[in-house]
C-alpha cells in the first residue's frame, strides 16, 4: 500500500488506557496506518515516546507549560508540537479517515463535536458526548456521512449484531456488565468502602475514573443513555443483565423470542481493531476464546436498590434536554472527590441525586447550553461535596 493509500488515522487520549491500546493495534500495521496528531492531557513522558514509535505529524499536549519540555523530549524528530486548549480544538478539525475520540469525560466534548464534519470514521470511546449531546450527534454525523464505530466493547458488540433492516423485528436490546468489584454486596458493606478498593475491577483494566464508575455502576448507566441515542431505540428495550464472566458483551432479541449474541475475550484491542478496519477485519493480538475452556455462563438482574445508578439514568432519559448533562457532570465532580478521599462511595450517588432534584433541566441541548448546564451541576455538586467532607 502506497502511503498516499494509507488510512490517516488521529489519537485524541493517546496516553489513556483506549489510547494505549489504540497505539499497541496501530503500531501492528505500519502499511495500513498513518497517524496524523496525538493528544494527551498532561503525560510527556509517554507522549514523547508514542510519538517516536508512531511518528505522527502534529503531537499536542493539553498543559501549555509542558510545552517546551515535550519539544525537547521530540528534539530530532520530524512532527510538530504545540499546546493548549485552542490547538487541541484545531487539530480536531483536521482532514483524517479515522479519529479515535478517547479523552475522557466532557474535557473530550469539543474535539468529538468538532471532528465529526472533517473525518470518515469516528471512533468513539468519549460516551459523553452521545450522553450529552445525543441527538445532536448522530445528526451531525448522517449530515457529514461520518460512520460512528462505538469502542465500548458491550456497543461495539451490538454495532456488529444489529442490521438496520432487522431493527423493526428488534424486542430489545441486552447490555452485559460484570457487576463490577462489589457484585453480591448489600448496601451496608458499602458504607466505607475505600478508592483503592473501588478501582480494582475484576476484569477490565481501566482508568481510576472508568473503574470507580464501574463499582457504582454509573458506566452502565451512561451506556443506557449512549445505546439509546446510538441506536435510535426507547430505554425500556433497553436491559442490562449482569454476566460476570464477560464472554458475552451484547445480546440483540427478536420478536419471534431469537437472540443473537456477540462473544469475546474480554480485551478493548478487539472493538478498537473492528472500529479502525471496518468494514474488514485485522488479526489481533487478543487472546482467542476456547468455547471448550467456558464451563459456565451465567446472567442476573441488577439489584438497583443497593445500586440505583441504572434507575436514576432511565429517569434522565425519560427527561431529557439537559438532565444527561447535569447527571455526567455531577458524577465526574463526585467521583473526583471520592477518590481524593473527600466524600465516601456512597455519596456519591447522594450528589447526582441532589443535583438532579435542585437544578432547573431545560430543553436545549445546544452546545452553550450543555457547557452551561455542565458548570451548574459542578458548582452546585462542588458545594455538595464540601458540605459532605465536613460531616
Amino acid at each position: 500500500m502506497s502511503l498516499s493509500e494509507l488510512k490517516t488515522v488521529s489519537i485524541f487520549g493517546v496516553t489513556g488506557s483506549v489510547g494505549l491500546s489504540s497505539v499497541e493495534v496501530i503500531s501492528k500495521f505500519p502499511k495500513k496506518f498513518s497517524v496524523d496528531t496525538i493528544v494527551s492531557k498532561n503525560n510527556i513522558f509517554k507522549l514523547a515516546k508514542i510519538a517516536k514509535l508512531l511518528k505522527p505529524k502534529l503531537v499536542l499536549i493539553y498543559d501549555s507549560a509542558d510545552e517546551k519540555k515535550l519539544k525537547i523530549l521530540l528534539e530530532g524528530e520530524s512532527c510538530e508540537v504545540n499546546s493548549g486548549e485552542s490547538a487541541i480544538i484545531e487539530a480536531s478539525r483536521r482532514k483524517v479517515d479515522i479519529f479515535i475520540a478517547a479523552i475522557m469525560g466532557i474535557a473530550g466534548l469539543k474535539s468529538t463535536l468538532e471532528c465529526i464534519s472533517h473525518v470518515k470514521i469516528l471512533a468513539l470511546a468519549n460516551k459523553e458526548s452521545l450522553v450529552c449531546l445525543g441527538k445532536n450527534i448522530i445528526n451531525l454525523a448522517k449530515t457529514n456521512n461520518c460512520k460512528i464505530i462505538p469502542l465500548d466493547s458491550e456497543h461495539n458488540a451490538l454495532f456488529q449484531l444489529m442490521n438496520t433492516k432487522d431493527k423493526k423485528f428488534i424486542r430489545r436490546l441486552i447490555i452485559t456488565c460484570s457487576g463490577g468489584p462489589f457484585l453480591g454486596y448489600k448496601k451496608k458493606d458499602l458504607v466505607n468502602i475505600t478508592p483503592d478498593e473501588a478501582i480494582k475491577h475484576p476484569i477490565w483494566n481501566m482508568g481510576k475514573k472508568i473503574s470507580v464508575d464501574s463499582a457504582t455502576l454509573m458506566n452502565k448507566g451512561l451506556e443506557l443513555i449512549e445505546a439509546a441515542y446510538l441506536f435510535d431505540i426507547l430505554e425500556s428495550k433497553i436491559d442490562i443483565l449482569v454476566h460476570p464472566q464477560s464472554i458475552i458483551h451484547g445480546i440483540v432479541e427478536y420478536i419471534d423470542g431469537s437472540l443473537k449474541a456477540s462473544m469475546g475475550t474480554p480485551d478493548m484491542r478487539m472493538p478498537i481493531s473492528y472500529a479502525i478496519n471496518w468494514p474488514e477485519r485485522e488479526v489481533t493480538n487478543v487472546k482467542e476464546l476456547e468455547l471448550s475452556s467456558v464451563k459456565s455462563l451465567t446472567f442476573d438482574e441488577l439489584d438497583e436498590e443497593i445500586f440505583p445508578a441504572i434507575k436514576v439514568s432511565r429517569s434522565v432519559i425519560k427527561i431529557g434536554g439537559t438532565a444527561p448533562t447535569l447527571l455526567n457532570a455531577a458524577n465526574e465532580i463526585a467521583v473526583k472527590a471520592f477518590l481524593n478521599k473527600r466524600i465516601k462511595f456512597l455519596c456519591i450517588m447522594e450528589i447526582i441525586e441532589e443535583v438532579l432534584s435542585k437544578l432547573n433541566i431545560t430543553q436545549n441541548t445546544d452546545l452553550e447550553s450543555i457547557i452551561g448546564s455542565d458548570r451548574e451541576a459542578r458548582i452546585l455538586g462542588g458545594k455538595l461535596i464540601d458540605n459532605m467532607s465536613m460531616r
